[in-house]
């Protein structure tokens, strides 16, 4: 949903999901685009994916993690963090850190750490994805 914090226009739905329990909502620093997690994993062969929403047109992608076939099962995709251009998204999974292209969403993210890293930040030039 959105609202203004004025609190003067109604409320939007921006967002139609099957899934009841979206987590983990960050907007690029645009402001045209928004990531967070769909579902949590409850059980050790549960897989829960991201969402990428273009808040504009409310035009919606999703990942599932059971896409990429070099991760288990138990797929959890966390902590989000948008490049200053809002051109990339990095987030964790399992340990490892990916890297999503916004510009071409239908492209597989990439890896770029395998293991033990949970905090992906991006450098302040924007070039690069810290660990």
């Amino acid at each position: 949903m959105r609202k203004s914090l004025n609190g003067n226009s109604g409320e939007a739905t921006i967002l139609k999901s099957g899934n009841s329990t979206l987590v983990d909502l960050l907007i690029s620093p645009d402001g045209i685009m928004a990531a967070m997690v769909a579902g949590i994993p409850t059980l050790m062969n549960s897989q829960s994916y991201y969402i990428i929403l273009d808040l504009n047109n409310s035009e919606q992608y999703s990942y599932r993690i059971d896409d990429l076939t070099h991760l288990g099962p138990g797929g959890n995709p966390r902590h989000f963090d948008f490049s200053l251009d809002s051109r990339y998204l990095a987030f964790e999974d399992q340990g490892a850190i990916y890297v999503q292209s916004v510009e071409n969403l239908y492209s597989s993210p990439y890896l770029i750490w395998e293991n033990g890293k949970t905090l992906p930040k991006w450098s302040a030039d924007g070039e690069r994805c810290m660990l």
